[in-house]
């Protein structure tokens, strides 16, 4: 790699996280005082309300936007919120990729134990790998929170 492309990719990802600190100031405010659908819109996230089967695929990190995004979302997150949450990660990358039009999934599942939930952020019907939560086997114990769940 070139002198200039380690450059472009340091601007690039200043950039990125000049974004994402708004990004953390937007998601910090709107958790405390909106509902998660208004959020989402304020953040131009789509809000995945459809009960559609979890993905098993992840987008590729191949793919600069995503590997850029992941990158400023997993620094930001940890300077902001310490020990950020999957929500908190899924909103924040959400909004770094918010021209690819992403959807924030939100699941559960539910053991004789416990209950937990989760949530991620697909870009093209895939999920992000990377974040908390870009690890597909969660998938298949996970059910999708649909319209009248939210």
């Amino acid at each position: 790699m070139s002198a200039r492309d380690k450059l472009i990719r340091r601007l690039q990802l200043g950039l990125a996280l000049t974004k994402g600190v708004f990004g953390c100031a937007v998601i910090q405010r709107g958790l405390a005082n909106s509902d998660l659908p208004a959020l989402c819109a304020r953040l131009g996230i789509q809000l995945g309300r459809d009960r559609t089967e979890p993905k098993l695929e992840l987008v590729s990190e191949q793919d600069p936007a995503v590997r850029l995004a992941v990158r400023a979302t997993l620094r930001l997150s940890r300077t902001v919120w310490r020990k950020p949450t999957c929500l908190q990660q899924s909103l924040l990358a959400g909004f770094l990729l918010r021209s690819r039009e992403p959807v924030l999934r939100i699941g559960w599942w539910k053991t004789p134990e416990s209950q937990s939930g989760h949530a991620w952020i697909e870009v093209g019907g895939k999920a992000i790998a990377g974040l908390s939560g870009g690890d597909p086997r969660w998938a298949e114990k996970i059910g999708v929170l649909g319209r009248s769940d939210v």
